[in-house]
């Protein structure tokens, strides 16, 4: 078990992906229809108002476009030309107009454009036609297929993560005004022509509203959701993935029929009711990409509460870290939540999962199956610091003198926390996921036990 963890440990530290499993088009395309959550339709930028401002330790892409707009801004406010000359640089190489230059941040990691009320001075200066395509759209995620497009919000802003998790309509798209959008032209993610792409991308819609539809029914719990969508991935992912062509379009059918009877979803939620993670593996896992997270990434701010949550569990353990005592600990903490403590987590839960499989398109993976064992990972990585975090375990005590209202208020706070740090610390940062991703593929997790072992170990 030991060698594992420093194996896990040495992996995910030294390796990296192919580049080529993340493509990122720029296109300029007039709509016909637009589609979004409901929830994203409502969205208004909280500004000065947000509990943490957007406009820290990012790579600020700007666009050709508006990097002359600011410097003709620029050219009539002295002050403001300093910051740009200083604070705003041509990209030696640009792969397209959308990555002309980059904001750099200053030595606090906050964008060198912030006035003194946390407010944008281009913004407040020029209006936001002067903005760069990046800042005016986040956090909004563009995807089109055909003439449709999808805008996803990203949980990376405290708001979407609160209106998400606050919604009534779940996470179904439906279609919304072109007005409520910030601008008509927007940086596409990915674009999907099934005109023209190959197999693999060309049956994404049909295999994404397939997991949409799982991911959406009221009587799965968030556990319940991921072995289902680890177990027909898994079986769709031999043979559609993509190196995939039209010639496998009959089994390619035959398992998306076979999966939708209820004798092999009961089969199936019966064996993982059954699993029992007696290795640990799911536990050693999370254990061993939170220690990379605290020794490497010290400035980061999710790295406190990993750090207050290891040490909280260090406490019990004099000695090393061991995780059969730390799996006692964890699961005996966990049975302390109420019930309606657990049944507020697992809507969150189930709701950044319905977020991803809409934001994050699968054909950026090898095949389907990859990209949902990354996902169960990161839950099991939530579900961790959901369970163990201080104050959601102190305020779950038996003692605590508090109304139900009071206590779903503050487990929402606290979630929206985790959920938003966690968002930008760990899902935005392609780089270390990539590290992940590898270190599952040396260790040969992408399998199905691996998953029950992420999905029943914590």
């Amino acid at each position: 078990m030991l060698s594992l963890i420093v194996n896990f440990l040495n992996i995910i530290k030294y390796l990296a992906l192919s580049s080529d499993i993340i493509k990122n088009p720029s296109i300029e395309y007039k709509y016909l229809k637009i589609l979004s959550t409901g929830y994203m339709e409502a969205f208004r930028c909280l500004a000065q108002d947000c509990e943490d401002n957007c406009c820290k330790r990012w790579s600020v892409r700007l666009d050709r476009e508006h990097y002359q707009r600011i410097l003709d801004l620029g050219t009539t406010i002295p002050t403001l030309q300093a910051t740009i000359n200083s604070s705003v640089h041509i990209t030696p190489s640009p792969v397209d107009k959308d990555h002309y230059a980059t904001i750099e941040m200053n030595q606090q990691g906050y964008c060198p454009f912030l006035n003194q009320d946390a407010l944008c001075q281009l913004q407040d200066l020029g209006g936001i036609n002067v903005l760069g395509n990046t800042c005016a759209n986040y956090p909004r995620v563009y995807y089109q297929i055909d003439n449709t497009v999808e805008m996803i919000g990203a949980l990376s802003c405290p708001e979407v993560t609160r209106l998400c998790f606050r919604s009534t309509d779940k996470s179904q798209l439906i279609p919304i005004k072109p007005e409520t959008l910030p601008r008509k032209n927007y940086r596409l993610t990915l674009h999907i022509d099934t005109q023209k792409s190959n197999y693999y991308e060309r049956q994404f819609p049909l295999v994404r509203d397939e997991f949409m539809r799982i991911a959406l029914h009221p009587d799965y719990t968030s556990k319940q959701i991921l072995y289902l969508l680890c177990y027909l991935s898994q079986r769709l992912s031999m043979h559609y993935n993509n190196d995939c062509n039209d010639s496998i379009e009959s089994v390619f059918q035959h398992e998306l029929k076979r999966f939708s009877g209820p004798d092999i979803i009961n089969s199936l939620l019966a064996h993982m009711d059954n699993f029992q993670d007696l290795s640990r593996i799911g536990l050693i896992t999370v254990q061993s990409i939170f220690s990379i997270r605290i020794q490497h990434y010290k400035q980061d701010p999710l790295t406190p509460y990993i750090n207050d949550i290891i040490e909280s569990y260090r406490d019990h353990m004099p000695f090393e870290m061991d995780i059969d005592t730390l799996a006692r600990i964890y699961f005996k903490r966990k049975k302390t939540i109420l019930d309606s403590v657990h049944a507020q987590l697992e809507n969150y839960l189930s709701r950044h999962l319905q977020n991803c499989i809409l934001r994050e398109w699968f054909i950026r993976f090898p095949d389907p199956y990859h990209y949902i064992q990354m996902l169960t990972l990161r839950q099991a990585m939530l579900r961790f610091l959901l369970y163990s975090h201080p104050s959601i375990q102190q305020w779950c005590k038996a003692d605590a003198n508090h109304t139900e209202e009071t206590l779903h208020s503050v487990i929402e706070e606290i979630s929206v926390e985790i959920f938003y740090l966690f968002s930008r610390s760990i899902e935005h940062d392609i780089t270390f996921l990539q590290n992940v991703y590898s270190a599952l593929t040396t260790e040969d997790m992408m399998n199905l036990d691996a998953s029950l072992a992420f999905i029943k170990g914590l």
